[in-house]
């Protein structure tokens, strides 16, 4: 039961984030890695002593490109430092890949054959984390308009303001609560938010309240791709239910009351100007691109820069950096796109490993989403926000990015325990 609620707190660390406590040299001590160990050897004692076994099933042609995916990221840059003789710590984020592949073992063994118990343990997660980033939320937004001064707060969890997006987690109007940067507040926001929008269409006035405080926090994040993707969300669900006749009728009340949810939290997000909705025309200029009306380049200066980044970094490194080129080719511009990361760490092999993980996910979760549909929804919503956020945000050099990777794999596999039972059960009969 400990172990349980470990799980629970370690996963919820993570969606919180928050700054670093203690640096040993280039290695970054978080909350999450005080959790981790006590995670770790608890699960470890398991092993040893009550002999607990982990349970690993996966569709076979899904193991090559999620196992050659996770050979780049984490066995790869090892081999970068010998023969580029890198400093040690352009490896140090790296190891976070072996934190979250013992967090996918401990949870696939705690939750081994337990589904819905996993949805309801990290749907409290998220709960937590967004309860967190309500109250922080709260704290910048005084601050930042002068009603009352928070700063001995967001001193101490900015470090008094020499981490963090902004001074203390805001600037001109975005915000990223808990998180250190924006962009992370929209991820987690984003699946928050369609999560709770799945389950407030089943009922429950705590969905709706979680719907309404997670799309507050997704437009204070001002993420336009996170939005973009919640946007996308919203559509997915909206088409689920409508196709479902039958469910669609017998739950129109509770969509009627998220559709209330949800205009209340745009009317919040205009009156006090969260994310800059009051007075930016950013987004109108995005939904202009987005429909050909304008050209991207006009609203944003990424895909030129990317270019130019690509051609410098490929000509210095032509197999790619093997490291993350954020240390290797930290001499060009910002590489603000997973995707041009990826490619100029493993060339065009580990763009395409990730593309085709994500994309192989979802086939085998959507071919049997008739046996768990709330774990189907659950890794739909994290594929998609991958596919998606990857294109403008370095998702996978931090915890968050690593975590909503590994969350589809954990239903993959908690899908197939189901399916062998369900064989082994009609065997039996």
């Amino acid at each position: 039961m400990l172990i349980r609620y470990l799980c629970i707190l370690s996963v919820a660390a993570i969606f919180i984030g928050g700054r670093e406590f203690v640096s040993i040299g280039e290695l970054g001590i978080r909350l999450f890695d005080l959790l981790f160990i006590l995670l770790a050897a608890m699960f470890m004692l398991n092993l040893i002593v009550l002999r607990k076994d982990i349970p690993l099933y996966f569709p076979k042609p899904l193991l090559f490109p999620l196992s050659l995916y996770f050979v780049f990221v984490s066995i790869i840059p090892l081999i970068g430092i010998i023969i580029y003789d890198y400093p040690i710590h352009y490896v140090f984020g790296d190891f976070r890949w072996y934190q979250i592949f013992v967090l996918f073992l401990v949870i696939s063994s705690v939750y081994c054959r337990c589904s819905q118990l996993f949805l309801k343990d990290l749907t409290s997660a998220l709960k937590l984390s967004m309860i967190v980033h309500l109250f922080i939320l709260l704290l910048q937004y005084a601050h930042y308009t002068g009603y009352i001064d928070t700063s001995a707060i967001l001193n101490f969890w900015f470090a008094g303001g020499t981490v963090g997006y902004g001074e203390y987690g805001y600037h001109i109007g975005r915000y990223s609560g808990a998180q250190m940067h924006s962009s992370a507040l929209g991820l987690v926001s984003a699946f928050s938010f369609g999560v709770f929008l799945f389950k407030s269409y089943q009922g429950g006035a705590i969905n709706i309240i979680f719907l309404l405080s997670s799309f507050v926090l997704l437009l204070a994040s001002g993420s336009r791709a996170s939005i973009g993707a919640g946007i996308l969300i919203f559509v997915f669900v909206l088409f689920y239910y409508v196709k479902s006749i039958k469910m669609y009728f017998s739950k129109i009340s509770n969509q009627v009351f998220a559709l209330i949810a949800l205009v209340v939290a745009l009317t919040i997000a205009f009156s006090f100007n969260l994310g800059r909705f009051g007075v930016s025309d950013r987004y109108l200029q995005t939904l202009q691109a987005f429909i050909g009306q304008r050209p991207l380049s006009d609203v944003t200066p990424r895909f030129d820069r990317w270019a130019y980044v690509i051609e410098e970094g490929l000509r210095e490194y032509p197999l790619g950096s093997l490291v993350s080129p954020s240390w290797a080719l930290g001499h060009l511009p910002t590489i603000d796109s997973y995707y041009v990361l990826a490619m100029l760490q493993g060339h065009i092999v580990l763009p395409i490993m990730y593309i085709l993980s994500l994309a192989m996910l979802f086939y085998y979760i959507n071919k049997h989403k008739r046996i768990a549909f709330n774990l189907y929804f659950l890794c739909a919503n994290s594929i998609l926000l991958l596919l998606i956020i990857s294109l403008v945000q370095n998702l996978m050099t931090d915890l968050l990015g690593k975590l909503m990777f590994i969350i589809p794999i954990i239903g993959i596999n908690l899908l197939y325990q189901q399916i062998k039972l369900n064989k082994s059960v009609a065997t039996k009969n």
